[in-house]
Order: C-alpha cells, then structure tokens, then sequence
C-alpha cells in the first residue's frame, strides 16, 4: 500500500489542496491513504474543509512542525515529509508527496507500476535556469550546496531538463517526489536542508533565489542518497507543468495524456482553455470548480514573514538559541 502527502494551510492553498484530494479519491477510494498535514501555528482551517476532510476519509494532522523555518512556505514540504515518514512510513511500500496545485488525473500505479526505483522525480522546466550547465562556470548557489553536502564529481549525475532539452545536473521539479518508504530519504533530506539552510550562504540568496533553492537542495539530495540507476527520471505526464505547456520540448496536446497536473497560478483564470485539448464531460467537476479565487497577500502578513527571516538570521549569526 501507498500513501499520498499534502500541505493544506488556510487561504490560497487550502482551495488548491481541495481540488487536489477531490481528484485523488475520485481515482483511489480505499487502497490509497491520504496525509494533509497543517504545519505551522496560526493557519488554521475553515470549518468547511474540515467536514470534507473527514468525509473523503483522510489523515488530518495539525501540528506545528515547521518551527524552525515557518517564515519559509516552501520548507513546509520538507518538515511534513519527514514527519509522516518517522510516524507512519514502516506502513507503506510508497511515500508520493505532491504540492497542492496539483490534480491527479490517472491512478497513481501508471506513474509507480513502471519500472522498479527506489526514488522517482520530473527534471525541472528550468525557465529561469538555475539548473547546472556543464559547459558552464558552477554558480555559487550550487557550489554552496554541493560543498556543503560533500558531493563529489562522481556523485553528480545528468538530467534533461524540460524546455531546452539541454544536459545539466540532476534538477527537479518539488512538486511530485515519490519515495520508497524504507530508504528514509525524507528524513535524510529534512538534516541536509536544515544544515544548508544554517550557513551564512542561504542568507545571501534574493528573493528569486528563495524560490528554487528549496528544490535545488532536494535534488542534491538525490544525487548524494541514490545511484542515478535507482532513480526513476519521470517524464513530463508525470508532472505536467501547465504555466509552461507553449514552452515544453515534450508537450501533452490533450489533458487525458497527463497522469498529473501542475497547475501553479494557471485557475485564476480560465485562458488555459485555449492551450491545451480536453474532455468536458469528463472533466466537468473541474470546470464546476474553476476558476479559483484570487489571494492577496496583506501588508501584515508579508511583514511578519520578513520580520521572522529576520530573527531566523540573527538566530544563526549570533547563536541565540531561544530567539525564535
């Protein structure tokens, strides 16, 4: 048996995470769990999501794990992962974590019942290029990461990314990681992101940089943990990035060739229409939901993130162990 892991936080990603849990039970009603993990104070869930929650059969958990980085939305996934793998993971062949802004639209078993593999993830679209070119100079971003992981030449292996089709080291995409259970690779990646991210290098990166970095951190992970050939290098059904389908150098033309949709900021908005072919029957509980509505984040919130990064630098810089 396998189970599926998702972040759900009030707001724009409980909507996302609705839409996510909807489309997996309408594929697995019994032989799949369901982990939705609320990980850090004051993001409390809406009685709503609640009651559907309870009714699609799925493991709540509200528990403030993400204490370290909760001003980092993007460390969610790492702290949530790692938990569910020490409390629950000797129950399960599988570990699929998967980012709210996705839809599953084909059974699970046609991304994992092809080929054996110990760990499976979707090169990243690399848009804004901060995979590693080999013809390249090294960035210092991946010079920090691999220095501080010990990863030498010969652990460093090649993907194709997903728009240029050009070589560059391993480099995925976070939102669909599937992981067999017993590696206790997510734990392995919750101590290497938490050593990074306590280096005077992760205060140096921008805004940008905060971003990306979190899945440049997973895949150096892989490389360190995994021989390439227990890897399973998914192609893009398996992760099909929606923002960028005008720009992939493999593109599904129709929504019943993707086994997995990432939709990022695309149902908003129901332009998407217009780029790629789909069923309307089939997909008419979609369509009923769509499109999402828009979140703004307010002054108070944006400042408090700030204002927490900040005491999180002040933290590591001066070792003041009870700041935060």
């Amino acid at each position: 048996m396998n189970a599926i892991i998702l972040n759900v936080e009030s707001g724009d990603l409980e909507q996302k995470f609705l839409l996510a849990v909807k489309s997996i039970r309408l594929l697995h009603q019994n032989d799949t769990d369901i982990y939705a993990v609320n990980p850090r104070a004051n993001k409390s869930l809406s009685s709503s999501t609640l009651e559907l929650i309870d009714k699609l059969q799925i493991t709540l958990i509200q528990k403030n794990i993400n204490e370290e980085h909760r001003f980092y939305a993007f460390a969610n996934k790492v702290y949530t992962t790692s938990y569910i793998e020490s409390k629950y993971g000797f129950k399960y062949e599988y570990l699929i974590y998967l980012d709210s802004d996705t839809l599953l639209l084909q059974p699970i078993e046609r991304i994992i019942n092809d080929g054996s593999f110990e760990i499976a993830l979707k090169p990243d679209e690399d848009f804004y290029e901060y995979g590693q070119r080999l013809e390249v100079e090294e960035s210092w971003i991946w010079k920090w990461i691999f220095d501080g992981l010990q990863i030498v030449d010969n652990q460093r292996w090649t993907v194709l990314n997903s728009i240029r089709n050009n070589e560059i080291y391993a480099y995925f995409n976070g939102g669909l990681v599937i992981s067999k259970a017993s590696r206790g690779f997510f734990n392995k990646w919750k101590k290497h992101f938490i050593t990074l991210t306590q280096a005077k290098e992760f205060f140096k990166l921008s805004g940008r940089d905060l971003f990306f970095v979190e899945q440049m951190i997973l895949s150096a992970c892989v490389m360190k943990e995994f021989d390439k050939q227990e890897v399973k290098i998914l192609n893009n059904s398996c992760n099909y990035c929606l923002n960028h389908h005008n720009k992939l150098y493999h593109r599904c033309e129709s929504l019943s060739d993707v086994k997995l949709l990432h939709y990022h900021n695309m149902f908003y908005e129901m332009k998407w229409l217009d780029q790629i072919d789909l069923d309307k029957i089939q997909y008419e509980w979609l369509l009923n939901e769509l499109p999402l509505k828009k979140y703004q984040k307010t002054f108070k919130k944006k400042s408090l993130e700030i204002f927490q990064y900040q005491l999180y630098k002040l933290k590591h810089r001066y070792g003041l162990k009870y700041l935060i």
